[in-house]
């Protein structure tokens, strides 16, 4: 017997509604600016922007909206004209607030009052927000905190696969956050620069980063240190599988400078930093002793390169080396080969990456305790096909070449 089934009006309004998708906005077909194809959005929907350079300021304004380039960040520029940042986050945004593909130049920040009191986020500044930044590259931009992007308050903030390099700030040359708990993985953060410390990435204020995939080398610090990251202010970043090398600071912690704060490194290497006191890495403290839990890292003149003030904890557990990492070289962190960092990590590590910053596979991660993966930021493979195919180690490949972890051609 056939049995029928009526639906009134109003519930098949509410399963339309459920399916809807979000409408597509082109910038500048449907609007001739960013700000304007935003001003028009809804939630769920997409701005596509065509190549081109655009000088804006843009304010996401609250909406959860993807805005993305058609032809990727090298093709698609907004310039911030020395006004302000070149994107605002600032009226409770979330993960589903995306902006990916764009290159961001030439903003000078976003003034923030107290305890700021001046500019923050040359590029971006995420104010008691957490969005999703992605596959951008964030160069030549400049603020008193976070040359290239400042979150404060951002409990969830993503920010993944970008190029953030020659960014300029007195603390947190490329990134500061302050009360935030962001994660930072697959990125390449390169030649940036602060004049006091945190020369790639500064934490601030009780901050709590997962520091993941990523390459922080050739940035540098003044006198408060810290060359490649800066913790400070009973801060705490997880760094697992990052290539922290080529950093310097005119004070303490060429590769990383803890003060009044913490740090775990898991899976890491540390290599051919430079400061004065404790090349690679140093702990210090005025108040709150500083604490470092390392293992599994390649660490160059181990022991001999790190230096703790009187007070200070440390746990030097297993795992721990120092051997050349044997780098590509001229720029380029991959490991080749021979490099004695090929299944020397801990494939049982909290928070492990499942790819590395190619997107290659880690082979055997989180399998078992004993699996090894590599250190830092490079999971090494070999090409057979040089495009699709499988390495020797049996991972599949796909290697995109415009990513963060390759130079520049």
């Amino acid at each position: 017997m056939d049995r029928w089934i009526i639906v009134p009006t109003f519930f098949l309004v509410l399963i339309m509604a459920g399916t809807a998708v979000g409408a597509t906005i082109v910038v500048p077909t449907n609007y001739a600016t960013i700000q304007e194809a935003i001003d028009a959005a809804v939630a769920g929907d997409e701005v596509v922007v065509v190549a081109g350079n655009y000088t804006e300021n843009i304010d996401f304004a609250g909406k959860a909206i993807t805005i993305r380039s058609e032809s990727g960040a090298a093709a698609t520029v907004i310039d911030g004209g020395q006004i302000a940042s070149c994107v605002l986050f600032a009226n409770g945004e979330g993960p589903d607030s995306v902006l990916e593909g764009f290159t961001l130049t030439n903003g000078i920040g976003t003034f923030a009052p107290a305890p700021f009191n001046d500019t923050c986020g040359g590029a971006i500044f995420c104010d008691g927000t957490s969005p999703t930044l992605r596959d951008n590259i964030m160069e030549d931009n400049t603020a008193r905190y976070g040359g290239a992007v400042c979150f404060s308050d951002s409990d969830d903030a993503l920010l993944e696969a970008n190029t953030i390099r020659n960014n300029s700030a007195k603390i947190g040359g490329a990134l500061l956050m302050r009360y935030s708990t962001p994660e930072v993985s697959r990125n390449r953060i390169s030649n940036n620069t602060a004049s006091f410390g945190g020369g790639g990435i500064a934490l601030w204020l009780f901050s709590h980063a997962l520091l993941v995939n990523n390459i922080i080398d050739n940035n540098s610090a003044g006198s408060g240190g810290g060359g490649g990251i800066r913790s400070y202010h009973e801060s705490e970043p997880d760094i697992i599988n990052c290539t922290v090398c080529d950093n310097t600071s005119t004070a303490g912690g060429g590769g990383l400078y803890c003060h009044n704060a913490y740090a775990i490194v898991t899976n890491s290497i540390f290599w051919n930093n430079d400061a004065p006191i404790g090349p690679e890495i140093r702990l210090g403290y005025t108040v709150t002793p500083s604490s470092l839990t390392i293992s599994w890292t390649d660490v160059k003149g181990g022991f001999r390169s790190f230096h703790a003030q009187k007070g200070s904890r440390h746990f030097w557990l297993n795992g721990i080396m120092d051997e050349d990492p044997l780098f590509v070289g001229s720029g380029d962190y991959h490991l080749t080969a021979a490099s004695p960092c090929i299944d020397a990590g801990r494939g049982a590590a909290n928070s492990l990456p499942s790819v590395d910053i190619d997107g290659d596979h880690r082979f055997g991660s989180g399998r078992l305790v004993w699996s090894r993966i590599d250190m830092g930021a490079d999971e090494f493979v070999t090409v057979i096909d040089g495009s699709n195919g499988f390495s020797t180690r049996g991972k599949l490949l796909g290697r995109n070449l415009n990513r963060p972890g390759t130079p520049r051609q």
